[in-house]
């Protein structure tokens, strides 16, 4: 045992297989045979040592002769010493080798002394060694490569060496076998019987669901869960606990065991008991109900749950105790749990060495981790290791914390370096919050040991009866106060965006120990309390009441006028839910006169425009006002709003068409009678014919329609960019010339964004329309200059750029010239007062006037230094004028001459395009663009494709090259377009009647 625990015996093993083989014989062997072994990948040119480079090309020319028939001596021979080269080479050929073996063995009492050996040889002493890792590893690869092959072939796998869920799970734990273990508890469970006693199925599903925890699978422990559980109201409250509601999930748990306490649920099996109680205190964990679980853990006796507890609440003399009389797994937490009560006793050099203890213990849980695994099995490990960073952090606070309060009123400085050292620490946690996606029950332990922390500092340097001391860390209690608010609101704040309402009310209310709190903080809190409130939690009886009383009894006079602002829209939202309409509308126009950029309140106000529109039955002006709302927030830069772009487009749309429908309406009525016809033909052209005289006015006034045309222009064109599919559809409706106006600005910004979009709308209003009139061809003729203007005008931009970053540097040089000379004035005027009070028998007399002598040298050197950066900034500012000049006219000279039209603004269209967003021209193009008449859907497409090519040339060609041999290459044979055509007259005969 001992010369094995020393040496990886697969080895062994593997030589032992192939000592088997009859090396006399000959066998028919093909180069190509060597690719079907697939523990034979010949990288022999990666190894270090010689004698393996030669025994892989013994291998490689074994394989490569051509006679057919070969020796195996000449395989078997190197392939042996290899094994010892090579312990990948060894694991492979091991598991290669198991089901051939295996079939070999007669069935019966051979196969089960087999089976016996195997169970024997697994649980050996002396393979606690870390190098009989792999071959652990390997030996259950071999079975369950036995396993495989016989489930392939439809064999009875029962006389295959089976394992017993329990040890198998006592491998997969210290050998780092997890995947391996899954495969065989899978296989297994397959082939067991259908007489299988229940209890062996149960040790089945046991490990399973042990696995797949370990592994960090919870939807697939889920999911064993639901196919194991016969209640419906179980399953229930798995589909709950997997959409993160904790707190209903917890209420059926609950429910259920008191059911079965009661005995009025009949048929109930223990494990499922065990169940509804293993998972009740999970939702308990999520929720951070740590008060009632220590209570459980009390009475049950369940000491590492009562360990789990007792630190959060926290109850440090009754954690001492219990940890000296049920201390729990020799593990990275309990070293966490010892850390704890030594910080708390001010044993500051024990605690460093447990710290360390528990490093190496998380490491090695680490070390057994499989390479390929989620993340979520990492998760738990990683949380661990920021603890017990964070404690060695704690460890150094209450080193210099004590140096703090123990320093002489003398030792000042000393004393400045320690509270320094503290605020770092305490910025360092600050930069390392939780994020929104974190799950709360893990993040939880780190925010309250920082609350820990934080309230032991503030205690301690309050209760010091130094005034010195207590005047030098005045500053140091305040941040260590605030960034508990800090973390306590980033905890909260991450709760609720993952639905966890109940989880952020709690940490709000009662993770947060101070009396006082920073105004912003405060702020903070009381936005994400109201957000939860309208979110509707579960833990505070009528939330939406009980949020607007805490709005209304905050005290706003310390906010500025933002947060005052979003406040009373969060105030507008209560009312909305609440179904108080003219109240919200007061509040969200209170909110905007108090900050009229405030973006989330120009959207509250959107939103709720919006929903009375909709309960108004399309009264036209709340849908402007919607509109209105929803471009000014979209303005002043908010995300959300431009997801609400959409919405403006309907409501652009459907107000379009009811003005259309209202101006032909009245046409009819005024049009003489016997001119009927004749309307019906002036007014039945196209949609997209529709000019923007024809629908931007109207009997109901401005609409949404002129609320689009006068922010259309002052919104980025980039937020457009998400809905060009809707926009390109919008030139087939009333609308189009909206939306063409869009699409202009977009394809000077982002041709590729819209090139194929317009392309494809083209191709498809080509037959319909036949236009007669194609302005992307008048484009693409329109005679270009002879000279090539890109060179100068890059010259031109590249001088002006140079010359403007040479002046910013010299005046920036100047600047401080200046201050430089300042100084020096008023170190004189300084000198010359001490002068003035002294006599010339002072001692000191003399070396003040040479000290003045000094300041005055130096204040001519500085007036020379100011004189010479002066004039270095003339001489570069008639360079910058000369260099923008020159580019001005270069721009005029390329905006004019041969080669212009009407349609391209008289600019040529081989120059380089110039960027709209520099370029002021680019917005007059797009409104010239808007004035054009189209009187067909394809002409609203054919001049957004006329504008790309005007400012995007060379762009336009490229795609066009793309698209036209995407088309040709992707193009069906035309066997292929003559069977579709076949198949689709098949299917138009299928619809016939029979009569037919």
């Amino acid at each position: 045992g001992g010369a094995l625990a020393e040496s990886d015996w697969i080895r062994q093993a593997a030589e032992l297989l192939l000592s088997v083989v009859d090396a006399t014989t000959s066998v028919s062997v093909l180069p190509s045979d060597a690719r079907k072994l697939p523990c034979l990948v010949f990288d022999g040119d990666a190894m270090e040592d010689g004698e393996g480079n030669t025994l892989y090309e013994a291998l490689r020319t074994w394989f490569a002769q051509t006679d057919t028939l070969r020796d195996v001596a000449n395989f078997v021979s190197p392939l042996r010493r290899l094994l010892y080269h090579d312990a990948r080479l060894a694991s492979l050929l091991w598991v290669s080798m198991m089901p051939s073996a295996w079939r070999l063995v007669p069935q019966g009492a051979q196969r089960a002394g087999v089976h016996k050996a195997i169970n024997d040889l697994l649980v050996r002493e002396y393979h606690y060694h870390p190098k009989a890792k792999r071959s652990v590893q390997s030996l259950l690869k071999g079975l369950l490569a036995i396993q495989r092959t016989e489930f392939e072939q439809g064999s009875n796998i029962q006389d295959c060496p089976f394992l017993p869920p329990p040890m198998l799970l006592y491998l997969a734990r210290g050998w780092n076998c997890w995947l391996i273990v899954l495969e065989i508890l899978l296989l297994q469970m397959k082939q067991l019987p259908n007489d299988t006693p229940a209890r062996e199925r149960d040790e089945y599903y046991d490990a399973l669901g042990e696995v797949y925890n370990a592994l960090g699978e919870r939807d697939l422990a889920s999911g064993l869960w639901m196919e194991r559980v016969h209640s419906k109201d179980s399953k229930l409250s798995i589909v709950l606990e997997q959409r993160n509601l904790f707190q209903e999930a917890q209420d059926v748990y609950f429910d259920l065991m008191s059911e079965a306490r009661s005995e009025k649920v009949s048929g109930c099996e223990n494990w499922e008991v065990a169940f509804w109680e293993q998972r009740w205190i999970e939702c308990a964990k999520q929720l951070s109900q740590w008060d009632v679980l220590a209570e459980f853990a009390r009475s049950v006796v369940c000491s590492e749950l009562l360990h789990d507890s007792l630190w959060r609440i926290p109850e440090w003399s009754a954690l001492k105790e219990l940890l000296a009389k049920h201390p729990i797994e020799d593990g990275p937490q309990l070293k966490l749990y010892q850390s704890y009560i030594h910080l708390q006793e001010m044993k500051v050099e024990n605690c460093d060495a447990l710290v360390k203890q528990g490093i190496e213990r998380a490491l090695d849980q680490w070390s057994h981790l499989p390479v390929q695994v989620s993340q979520n099995a990492a998760i738990p490990l990683l949380i661990q290791f920021q603890q017990l960073v964070e404690m060695q952090e704690s460890c150094k606070m209450v080193t210099d914390l004590r140096t703090v309060l123990t320093a002489h009123p003398g030792s000042g400085v000393t004393a400045e370096k320690e509270i320094e050292s503290i605020r770092q620490t305490l910025i360092s946690w600050r930069e390392r919050p939780a994020n929104d996606w974190d799950e709360p029950i893990h993040w939880a332990k780190v925010v309250r040991w920082r609350n820990h922390m934080s309230t032991a500092l503030v205690n301690s340097l309050q209760v010091c009866k130094d005034d010195t001391v207590r005047e030098m860390t005045k500053g140091l209690v305040v941040m260590a106060v605030n960034e508990a608010a800090r973390n306590v609101n980033s905890f909260g704040r991450a709760c609720r965006k993952q639905g966890m309402l109940d989880s952020s009310v709690e940490a709000a209310q009662k993770m947060y120990t101070f009396t006082t709190m920073d105004v912003n903080e405060f702020f903070t809190k009381t936005k994400e309390l109201a957000k939860c409130y309208l979110s509707r939690g579960r833990c505070i009886e009528n939330p939406l009441q009980a949020g607007l009383n805490q709005i209304n009894s905050c005290n706003v006079e310390n906010f500025n006028p933002r947060q005052r602002a979003k406040l009373l829209t969060l105030k507008g939202n209560f009312y909305r839910a609440m179904g108080y309409f003219d109240d919200a509308h007061q509040a969200y126009s209170r909110a905007l006169a108090l900050s009229g950029d405030c973006a989330s309140s120009w959207l509250a106000w959107a939103q709720h425009c919006d929903r009375v529109h909709a309960e108004n039955n399309g009264e036209a002006a709340w849908a402007e006002a919607a509109a209105n709302c929803y471009f000014m927030a979209v303005r002043f830069g908010s995300r959300k709003a431009r997801m609400y772009l959409a919405r403006v487009l309907r409501l652009l749309s459907v107000d379009a068409y009811v003005r259309r429908k209202q101006q032909l309406q009245s046409q009819r009525e005024s049009s003489p009678p016997g001119a009927g016809a004749q309307g019906e033909a002036l007014t039945g052209t196209s949609p997209g014919a529709t000019s923007s005289q024809q629908t931007g006015s109207g009997p109901q006034g401005k609409g949404v329609v002129g609320v689009f045309d006068s922010f259309v222009d002052l919104v980025p064109s980039w937020v457009w960019l998400p809905w060009v599919q809707q926009l390109v559809a919008m030139l087939s409706r009333v609308e189009a010339t909206r939306a063409r106006a869009i699409l202009v600005r977009l394809v000077q910004h982002y041709p590729q964004a819209v090139f194929f979009h317009i392309r494809a709308f083209l191709e498809e209003r080509r037959p319909l329309d036949r236009p007669s009139r194609n302005h992307m061809m008048e484009a693409l003729q329109t005679p270009r200059p002879n000279v090539n203007p890109f060179l100068p005008t890059v010259t031109a931009q590249i001088s002006t750029q140079t010359t403007q970053s040479q002046l910013t540097g010299a005046m920036g040089q100047l600047q401080k010239a200046k201050v430089r000379l300042q100084q020096a004035t008023m170190n004189h005027k300084e000198v010359q007062s001490n002068i003035s009070r002294l006599t010339p028998n002072t001692p000191n007399y003399a070396q003040l006037k040479e000290q003045a002598e000094k300041v005055v040298s130096h204040i001519q050197h500085a007036q020379r230094e100011v004189r010479d950066w002066e004039e270095r900034v003339t001489i570069i500012q008639r360079r910058h004028a000369a260099a923008s000049h020159a580019a001005q006219t270069q721009r005029q000279h390329q905006s004019g001459g041969p080669g212009s039209s009407a349609l391209d603004g008289g600019r040529p269209l081989h120059s380089p395009p110039v960027d709209p967003r520099e370029d002021p021209k680019g917005l007059a193009s797009a409104i010239q663009a808007q004035k054009l008449q189209a009187k067909s859907q394809f002409e609203q497409g054919d001049i957004v494709m006329a504008w790309l090519i005007r400012a995007n040339q060379s762009v336009y060609v490229e795609l066009e090259r793309m698209a036209m041999e995407l088309s040709s290459k992707m193009k069906p044979p035309p066997e292929e377009q003559l069977l579709g055509l076949m198949n689709a007259l098949l299917h138009q005969c299928y619809r016939l009647a029979p009569q037919a």
